[in-house]
């Protein structure tokens, strides 16, 4: 009896019962606050068009974070965009903690069409591998100037704000992302690729890429996001690079940079287009010698190229150069970049993808 009663005792002063499931502690009072803030836990979609409020907490304690099912039409984090074409209808999920305690709730939103269907807008912000080039660079080509041929211009049109020479630093400091931001309107996308000058040692370019580069990356999503617009991270093209026994060495040539850049992608919840991986792919089939045709190497009298505009470029006598690409090498590089939209396995390129048109891109010579 008196053991029976010491165990009463232990059991009345005990607050919180633990439960053990498969290894994890549960808190029964913690299960209870969450199972009540779900059933309370409600999403206000009286103005859809002005954009989600998603709740942060339901109470109790609890903490509330969101997943949204078709991120082109309404983004984790609540921005809502033009429905293009058709009512388009989102599962909004709702998982809701406190301290070990789970619980998930669905909600469906239909966000209806876009009285007037606006064209949709790429911009580029990049480097000189995505930028456009005057006559007097012929043929030197960014797969910027080549992304509008695989897209019906009727409905969604390219500009390539990407310059020569810049950072993710100096592009910002210039105030080109201010110009774009200034412009960009929702539903539009926000195309990012840097990585190549960021990894120069002037003060004015640089950025370290386990912190001020990824920095950098976010004030582009944010910026981008707080207009309504889709940012979309693109690892860099990579360099042709090989070693003495022909191996392909583009991908330790860029450094740390492409993972930084995927690091930021997951983080933020962004789409990626990691060309590097492709890349990689497409020189270590190429080889050393067959990668030239992609890259900016030219010969005196090239035959591949048009002598009248070959004649007035400063390339007359011909270059080698393993970063930058010829007119053949960016539309392969952009067709490329269109082919990873089309198998995309999310849905925050739809609407870009029902605009992709039937272009087939010039074969790349092969010259080398």
């Amino acid at each position: 009896m008196k053991k029976m009663k010491k165990i009463l005792a232990l059991l009345l002063s005990l607050t919180i019962v633990l439960v053990a499931l498969g290894g994890v502690t549960v808190f029964a009072s913690d299960s209870d606050d969450v199972s009540s803030a779900v059933a309370g836990l409600t999403l206000d979609t009286e103005n859809i068009l002005s954009g989600l409020e998603l709740p942060k907490t339901a109470g109790n304690g609890t903490k509330v974070t969101w997943k949204s099912s078709n991120i082109s039409v309404i983004s984790d984090s609540g921005e809502v965009y033009p429905a293009i074409g058709a009512d388009k209808t989102v599962i909004m999920i709702a998982t809701v903690t406190k301290g070990t305690a789970m619980k998930k709730k669905m909600f469906k939103v239909t966000v209806p069409q876009a009285d007037d269907d606006k064209k949709i807008t790429i911009y580029i912000a990049g480097d000189s591998t995505a930028a456009n080039y005057a006559a007097d660079h012929y043929p030197q080509s960014g797969w910027g100037e080549k992304l509008q041929n695989y897209f019906d211009s009727e409905n969604v049109v390219v500009k390539n704000k990407a310059v020569g020479g810049r950072s993710t630093k100096w592009f910002i400091d210039e105030g080109r992302l201010d110009k774009i931001l200034a412009e960009i309107q929702p539903g539009d996308y926000l195309f990012i690729q840097f990585g190549h000058n960021d990894q120069k040692s002037d003060d004015y370019l640089y950025t370290n890429p386990d912190s001020t580069y990824r920095e950098y990356l976010r004030q582009y999503i944010n910026g981008a996001r707080e207009k309504g617009a889709i940012p979309v991270l693109l690892t860099s093209i990579l360099r042709m690079k090989f070693d003495s026994n022909g191996n392909y060495t583009g991908v330790s040539n860029m450094g740390k940079y492409p993972d930084a850049m995927r690091a930021v992608a997951k983080e933020e919840n962004v789409l990626l287009l990691d060309m590097a991986e492709v890349w990689t792919g497409i020189m270590k089939k190429a080889g050393p010698e067959n990668a030239k045709n992609y890259y900016l190497f030219v010969d005196k009298d090239d035959s591949r190229f048009d002598s009248t505009l070959l004649a007035a470029s400063e390339y007359v006598n011909g270059v080698e150069d393993s970063t930058h690409f010829n007119f053949y090498g960016s539309n392969f590089i952009a067709n490329e970049i269109v082919k990873l939209i089309k198998n995309h396995n999310t849905t925050g390129f739809d609407r870009l993808e029902d605009h992709v048109n039937n272009y087939t891109p010039e074969a790349v010579p092969d010259h080398y």
